[in-house]
Formats: structure tokens, sequence, C-alpha cells
């Protein structure tokens, strides 16, 4: 397959050159040809000779970064030689030696005119680009006035390493590399909005796995500059302002959500507008519809019919979101379709009154059919095995967390759930203190053993402590920065147990924002040298002049 593709873009360079004005057209009686046209790629210092008319060289180049070829001509000719860089038939530099930043691929070609002669020789060259966004840590954040876009790229490769006089064959060794302001460079300059307030990921659904993608959803205050991005090459899918049936009245979005199929838009009014997700690789297969999501409560007397939601938050994990109403104290929970058991469109919103274990319910829990606490953070478990909801809430001067499991039925003609009362524990008052400094910004995961934690960013510190909020532990202070806004751990985190070499050359690697519009990608680690100390390196140290404002990872 490889060698037909070598083919296609030979006979394809031989085509275009064929196009070619009076210029290339060659008379061997009158002109000296260089003796040797020598290109040398500056970042590795690989040396390539090229033939006349033929693919003499192949360079891979990250996207977005700058491709540095040096050119060295022999010539014994007497005319002034002048160059000519085109990429499918586009110049790019007419200068004598290459710097140009890639986003795309294709077929080169170096033209080697002699100005007297007016006439030149053709060198054809490939260039593949490797894309870097299938996994890492996207940062918005205001940089001389306009909203930035950063990508930190995890990157890994199989090596051979050595710590401490013994080797670790084919050990993956992990890098964070930053890409910054990915967004205009590979959207002709376009600038994101100047008012972002999230980013999160939509799975375009296509009765073909293979033709599935994902999209990052960049959400605005100004609904109109809310864009999706493909996330393997961060292009534009479509803007907000094309996805709406209509014209929302005084949307101003503060969260977003996918859930199965479906995406959900929670406006500050409370409303939430609905949209199925992108199918079959056509982004407006779904659009999100002018009337906001309805709950028929089941239970109301006098039936009041369906009502118009007013939630409060909004959060959701695979094929379930929970809401909750803070004028109506209740929480519901909805589950959507992804395509397999019901039509993309097929959703239901659940009344979440009734638990399963109503007749022992644990001591101290709050029906979530009657919840007047005030809320900090409502969490998923990371895991997809575990199916447990947190609440932290605040009573009085205390914090309590609440847990109850929701079991869904999705495969069936209509969705059904349930739910049980698993839990309702104070937290200690070092535990309560610290989540009211971070303002709720908590979150739960697994430590390196596989045990639950709980995450919490407190001031200019991260925190780690038990789902009971004890065993608390300082992971990291930073000294120069703000108050943290948030944070996130990546999956470079719980394999530095495993072996000294995890340990040293991978650690434990989080990102982290702060209100002074500093940004940082940590790495914590071992050092066998220095026993008992722990190691820090920063794959990014950056600071956005304007505020570090939304911070995504996955």
């Amino acid at each position: 397959m490889r060698n037909k593709i070598l083919m296609i873009c030979f006979l394809g360079y031989i085509l275009l050159t064929g196009c070619m004005d009076d210029k290339t057209n060659l008379d061997y009686k009158d002109i000296v040809l260089p003796d040797s046209v020598i290109i040398t790629n500056i970042e590795d210092q690989e040396r390539f000779y090229l033939h006349e008319n033929a693919i003499g060289a192949r360079f891979k180049v990250t996207a977005g970064d700058e491709l540095q070829l040096d050119l060295e001509v022999k010539y014994d000719g007497d005319d002034e030689l002048a160059y000519e860089w085109r990429m499918d038939g586009k110049v790019i530099s007419t200068e004598q030696n290459l710097r140009h930043v890639f986003t795309e691929e294709g077929n080169g070609q170096l033209f080697i005119y002699r100005k007297n002669a007016g006439n030149a020789t053709i060198y054809g060259f490939l260039v593949e680009i490797r894309r870097p966004f299938s996994t890492g840590i996207v940062v918005l954040g205001k940089s001389n006035g306009v909203i930035q876009m950063d990508f930190v790229e995890r990157y890994w490769e199989k090596k051979n390493v050595v710590l401490d006089g013994r080797l670790y064959s084919n050990f993956s060794v992990t890098e964070y590399i930053p890409h910054e302001n990915v967004y205009p460079l590979y959207n002709d300059g376009e600038e994101l909005g100047q008012n972002p307030v999230k980013v999160s990921r939509v799975s375009g659904l296509a009765p073909n796995p293979d033709d599935r993608y994902n999209a990052l959803q960049i959400l605005d205050r100004d609904w109109r500059k809310s864009v999706s991005v493909n996330s393997e090459d961060m292009k534009r899918i479509v803007s907000m302002k094309d996805e709406f049936v209509g014209e929302p009245v005084n949307l101003v979005p503060v969260n977003f959500e996918s859930v199965g199929a479906l995406s959900l838009v929670l406006d500050e009014s409370g409303k939430i507008y609905t949209r199925v997700n992108y199918d079959a690789g056509n982004p407006n297969t779904g659009r999100f519809i002018l009337e906001p999501l309805v709950f028929d409560d089941p239970y109301d007397v006098p039936d009041k019919g369906s009502e118009e939601i007013n939630a409060k938050y909004v959060t959701a994990k695979g094929n379930l979101a929970i809401i909750y109403e803070k004028e109506r104290k209740r929480f519901l929970a909805l589950t959507a379709s992804d395509g397999y058991y019901q039509s993309l469109d097929y959703y239901a919103v659940h009344d979440l009154s009734r638990p399963s274990n109503i007749a022992n319910l644990p001591a101290g829990f709050i029906p979530l059919a009657d919840f007047d606490k005030e809320i900090y953070a409502i969490l998923f478990h990371e895991s997809f095995l575990n199916e447990n909801i947190y609440i932290i809430y605040k009573d009085g001067s205390d914090f309590y967390i609440q847990t109850f499991g929701i079991n869904t039925i999705l495969y069936t003609a209509e969705h059904s759930v349930s739910y049980t009362a698993v839990s309702n524990l104070k937290l200690p008052a070092d535990a309560a203190r610290l989540i009211e400094q971070g303002h709720g910004l908590v979150k739960i995961a697994m430590d390196k053993r596989y045990n639950d934690f709980m995450y919490v960013g407190a001031g200019n510190a991260l925190y780690s402590m038990s789902m009971q909020g004890t065993a608390i532990s300082k992971i990291h202070e930073f000294t120069e920065e703000g108050n943290m806004k948030d944070f996130v751990i990546t999956t470079t985190w719980r394999g530095d147990g495993e072996n000294a070499a995890q340990r040293y050359f991978n650690g434990r690697v989080f990102g982290a924002i702060f209100d002074n519009g500093d940004f940082r990608v940590l790495k914590l680690y071992d050092d066998p040298q220095k026993p008992g100390e722990i190691q820090k390196h920063y794959w990014v140290n950056k600071n956005f002049d304007g505020g570090a404002v939304v911070l995504y990872y996955y």
C-alpha cells in the first residue's frame, strides 16, 4: 500500500511539472546543470542528495513546527542561481534555505533557476505530518488581549534506558510537548471568542466505527463565538451560530456536557438546550432546538404536566447526566442513546425521588428530591466500573460528602434508572477547610495503587485525601504562582509506583492554572541518587498576561 501511495505521489509530481511554463523546458545544449544538490535537515543533520525530476527526500515534521532545510548547490556554470520552493504547486519560499511551518503534508518541488537562461531544474521531495493532538492538555488563556489555545501533547516512545546501572529494555518513556496557539494556525488565522468558559470532548457518531471522530467543544459566553474543532487536527468543524434552529433569546452559555449522542448547553438562566451529536462526519446532522429541556414530574399533585427545567448544575459521564434544580431543590437524571439500541435522538429525563433502599436509608442521607443544601461539587468517579455520584455540600459551618449509586438500563426500547442511597459522611475540619478554601475544586481519581482518592486544589497547593477526608497529603505547593483555579490529573500519574524507572523517567504529571495567569505542567519524580526527596521537572512553565481561563485533559 505504501508503494502505491509513493507511485501516485510521483505520477502527480510528473503531471504537475509537465504543466509548468516555458521556464522549465530545458535546452541542454546551452545550459549547465548543477553538479550536485544537497539538502540538510537542521533538526537531525540528515543529508539528502537530490536528483532532477525525482523524489529524493522525505521529511517528517510535527504539525505546526517549522521545517528547516539548508540547501547546498555545486554549480560550474556562469549564471546566477535563484530558488523557489513549492508545495503542491504553491510557492512557499524564494530563499535558498527553507524555513516553513507545515500543517499539511504533500508533494514538494525545489526549482533552481539560472537567471540569464530563464530555465529551471526541478527536484522533488515529500513532507509527512505527525499529528500531535491525540492526547494531552488543552489550555485557554489571554495573551496580548487575544485568547490563545495551547496544546501540551502527551508523547511516548519505547527506549532502552539505564538507571542505577540497570538496563530497562523497550521501556515506555513519556514526555509532554507544548504547542502554542494552535487554533489560528490550523484555521487560516481565525481567532477564538474572547470569553471562553469551558472545553469538553464530543464523540461524533456514525454507523461505521471507522468513520467516528472526536471533537473539542470550545464554549464561549458569546454563544455565536463557540466552536467545535476536530481533536485530531484542531480544524474548526462548525460554529455554534450555525447549529441552532432559529435564534435563542439572550443565551449566555455557562456549561456544556455530552451524554451519549446528545449534547447539552446550560444557559446562565437555567435553561438546557439539546442537540444530537454529529453523525457520519456531517456537522449539521443534529442542531440545537430552541425548546429547552422539560420534565414531567410523575409525582406532582396536582399534575402540572411538562415543565421547563431550571438547572443550577449539570454534570455527565457516558450515557448519564445529573441535573440539579436549586429552586425546586431536586436532582434529576438524564440518559441518552448512543445509537445502538435506540435512535440517536432518543433520551429520557428521570425522577430521583425514590431510592431503591428507601426503607433503610443510611444515617443522615438527604433525599435527592428535597435537597436544600449549599452544593460545592457534584462528582463522577473516573472509572466506568464505579457508578457512584458524589455530592460535596455545606450545611452551616460543616462539610459533608453524600454518595449515591445509579443503575441505568439502556439497552432496551426505553431507558430506565434506579438509584441507591449509599452514604452521608461529615468531613473532618481540616478537609472541610481545604475544600472551602479551593471553592470546591475537587476531583476524584485513583492513586498509583488504584485506591479512590479526592484531589483538592486549595490556595497554591494540590492535596490528596481519602474519600472520608482523612489521610490528607500535600502533593505539591507552588511558591511563585497565585491561587489555583483548576487542575488536571494526567494518565502519567498512577504508573509511578510500578518500578524505579517509572518513578524516575515518567513520575507523576499534573497540570494547573492559577489566578495570576500562570500555567504549569509539572512532573514529580524520584531520583535513586536522592532518596526521600521528591524531584520536580516543569514540562510547561508559562504565564498568560491576560489570565489563564480554561483547562482540559483528554
